[in-house]
């Protein structure tokens, strides 16, 4: 899921923290608001320490639209995997390339085989929500 910058959203924040710590939080964090919680849920989401304080991002996800987005993303690491590889299996673009060409279609393949397997990880994810 995409966050855009300029996007606020809802954190959560642990203890009981004074007015003006509330108020500095909100305006670094560019928070739309801070929930006070005991505990934090559990999630992947980061967290940060400040004192004896947690804060944690809340961004509520729609299942159904991330797994359209990831799918659409899979295919194309798909395809850009399956041109990739096409290139190198050609031997003439091999043995006729510049080395540093190769390389970096060799490089590429290595970033869209790992994007890849990194969008499987979060499809198989949300799927068991």
């Amino acid at each position: 899921m995409k966050v855009a910058p300029k996007d606020r959203v809802p954190f959560f924040i642990t203890g009981q923290p004074s007015a003006s710590l509330a108020i500095a939080m909100t305006a670094l964090a560019r928070a739309a608001e801070l929930r006070l919680v005991e505990n934090l849920p559990e999630s992947d989401s980061p967290v940060a320490v400040a004192g004896a304080h947690r804060l944690m991002p809340h961004i509520e996800v729609d299942p159904v639209a991330e797994q359209l987005r990831l799918t659409k993303e899979i295919a194309h690491y798909e395809n850009e995997i399956a041109k990739s590889t096409a290139r190198l299996a050609n031997a003439s673009f091999v043995d006729k390339a510049p080395a540093k060409v190769v390389d970096e279609v060799k490089a590429r393949l290595a970033d869209f085989e790992s994007r890849l397997e990194k969008m499987r990880q979060q499809l198989a994810k949300i799927s068991r929500r």
